[in-house]
């Protein structure tokens, strides 16, 4: 690069992500849901919307709590250019524990098709 008359080069540092294409049978099953910190473990099933397969619909998440999922599902977004996930906050039951109301989850992250992990 030329500025002002003097050459200059520099060292780019790039990171190439390497993926596996997009394989929406891989984003959709029967999944084990944990979370440690609240000694919550249970099933969840993702489904994929049927017109829109980057659109996942995750449902069960209230019950591992023992909770009705009287609302919900839980929808992420898988962006289809970079994987990121993002899944706005949703209310997924309205009865919670001793008085308490509106079981409300969210989330983001990144799909690997890869590794089956949504």
């Amino acid at each position: 690069m030329v500025a002002g008359g003097k050459f200059t080069r520099s060292n780019a540092g790039l990171t190439v992500r390497v993926v596996c294409p997009f394989d929406p049978a891989l984003a959709v099953g029967s999944y084990n849901a944990v979370s440690a910190g609240r000694a919550v473990n249970g099933n969840v099933t993702l489904e994929a919307d049927e017109d829109d397969p980057y659109t996942i619909k995750v449902n069960g998440l209230a019950a591992p709590d023992g909770l009705d999922e009287d609302q919900g599902p839980l929808v992420m977004h898988i962006n289809p250019l970079n994987f990121e996930v993002t899944a706005p906050k949703a209310v997924l039951a309205t009865e919670v524990w001793l008085g308490y109301t509106d079981l409300v989850y969210q989330g983001f992250g990144e799909f690997n098709s890869c590794t089956r992990r949504p």
